[in-house]
């Protein structure tokens, strides 16, 4: 009766959570749903400059621009919005343009402002720093078209502050025409993804974040943790002590520092959901069920997918639910402990599947242990890539890494992330193979992989700037997209194996 009764608490609190959860997630839903209209706006000193440069008139430069869209000059009087560095006096109806810092760590702010208790209307915007508008060519700006769409689109920038567009080399494109077909191109592009960009730009209409409801959806993750360190603990039945412990301890910290318990909910959120996914993974792993052997691998590989997919879309929702507060989704703080939140459930991951596959492990070292050391490093570099090429990437992409995103952009919405669709989503079929065939080193590393998928797809919704409905459209493409090339390299696996072991060279194998 007792074990009943903790059980009848732990649901009422998950529930607790839950609707916690979907109230801050259905708040911030509501605001990004009205925030539909772009504007594009540009320094009268860069127009000067670019007069200057060109030879042009000031007011050819200027009717080109208007006729490319450009519907706000910076120095001009009245103000349209209010920049960084300026006073903001009285003028809290004028919209505060908050402008990333060249970090994007963060936005720059007037002195004296508090996201959280400043009253005035605000825009998200993108400026384009000088290391943003070299990637033009002459007479090409596609690549600086790339950048402002990603911007708005993937980011939610609703202001775009333009300045001259310049080549690698430094010099300027002094040709009207390259920034008249950039704009037309991309009101075109964002036209087609239910954006305008015009006259004026969508102000984000955020609260601040509510500590009550923020530790009321914390129940979900602690409740999740306590969970898992039991199943991996012999405190079987006195989980509910580390609960217990945990909310005292959360609700205090609410009271002394309401931002240090958001982050540290977050990051748990992040960290709790992909690890209750590998404690699964491994079990699976350890033993496969009977019926599997007797059902069409895609189909399995299509339940699988929807399973893996289901269970990390919650956890990235609810990391987007404790993010719904205006510091985070306005851009002035963002996710803590990226790597942190990958490395945690690749190692909880690899170790689950280490311990429930020692046995054939330590066999297959008995027979040569040099595949077992290659593995070993190439599980390492594949990683190392993962988790270097996570988190804010500032670096340029090769030739055709460019090509491919600039493919998937066009092609898609928003474009999927290459790590899971490449990486980790194909994993899902190939592990399920891995298991029904028994072979050994795919079962460990694509049951990593499926890890990976889980992590991958929670960390798309720990960008605070993304809006929820990109973020989700990007995860079903990545697991739709890595799914088929999955099960594409299922075939070729089963090929390969095939002959492999008809050549009686079968020592791929654990058998």
């Amino acid at each position: 009766m007792k074990r009943s009764f903790r059980s009848l608490v732990c649901l009422c609190l998950a529930v607790c959570g839950i609707l916690c959860s979907g109230i801050l997630l259905g708040g911030r839903i509501s605001a990004e749903a009205k925030d539909q209209q772009v504007s594009v706006a540009f320094s009268q000193d860069d127009l000067a400059l670019l007069a200057q440069e060109s030879g042009l008139a000031v007011e050819t430069w200027r009717e080109a621009l208007q006729q490319a869209g450009i519907s706000h000059w910076i120095g001009q009087e009245p103000a349209s919005f209010l920049l960084p560095g300026e006073a903001v006096g009285a003028a809290t109806q004028v919209p505060l343009a908050l402008v990333e810092n060249h970090d994007r760590t963060s936005v720059l702010l007037p002195e004296g402002v508090d996201l959280e208790t400043y009253d005035g209307p605000m825009v998200k915007t993108l400026y384009l720093y000088e290391d943003y508008a070299n990637r033009a060519t002459e007479g090409d700006a596609q690549e600086i078209e790339n950048l402002l769409f990603r911007g708005v689109v993937d980011r939610g920038m609703r202001l775009l502050l333009l300045t001259p567009f310049q080549t690698e080399a430094g010099d300027y494109i002094l040709d009207p025409g390259v920034y008249v077909t950039c704009l037309e191109d991309l009101a075109a592009r964002l036209e087609a993804r239910g954006l305008t960009l015009g006259e004026t730009f969508s102000c984000l209409e955020t609260e601040p974040a509510s500590p009550l409801l923020l530790l009321g959806a914390g129940l979900v993750p602690v409740l999740l943790g306590g969970w898992l360190v039991c199943r991996w603990s012999k405190l079987q039945g006195r989980g509910w002590i580390l609960v217990v412990v945990a909310m005292v301890a959360l609700t205090a910290l609410s009271q002394v520092r309401p931002d240090w318990m958001q982050k540290g909910l977050m990051l748990l959120s992040a960290v709790v959901f992909p690890c209750v996914a590998a404690w699964w993974i491994a079990q699976f792993a350890r033993q496969v069920p009977s019926r599997l052997s007797r059902h069409w691998l895609a189909w399995d590989g299509i339940l699988a997918m929807g399973l893996v997919l289901g269970w990390s879309l919650l956890g990235g929702l609810h990391v987007a639910a404790l993010m719904a507060s205006r510091s985070y989704l306005m851009g002035a703080q963002i996710f803590s402990g990226v790597k942190v939140a990958l490395l945690l459930p690749i190692v909880f991951a690899a170790l689950g599947l280490l311990y429930v596959l020692r046995q054939e492990i330590v066999a297959a070292w008995r027979r040569s242990w040099l595949p077992i050391l290659l593995a070993v490093l190439l599980f390492g570099g594949i990683c190392g890539v993962f988790l270097l090429r996570s988190g804010d990437w500032s670096g340029r992409f090769s030739g055709l890494e460019t090509t491919l995103r600039n493919g998937l952009e066009t092609a898609f919405y928003a474009r999927p992330r290459s790590k899971e669709l490449f990486l980790a989503a194909p994993c899902v079929p190939l592990f399920l193979w891995a298991c029904r065939r028994k072979v050994l080193f795919f079962q460990f590393f694509c049951g990593v992989g499926v890890c990976l998928e889980c992590v991958s797809v929670v960390n798309t919704f720990c960008h605070g700037v993304a809006p929820v409905g990109v973020s989700l459209i990007r995860s079903l493409l990545g697991a739709g997209l890595g799914l088929c090339l999955g099960l594409v390299a299922v075939a070729i696996a089963e090929g390969i194996l095939r002959v492999w072991r008809a050549k009686g060279q079968g020592t791929l194998s654990k058998e």
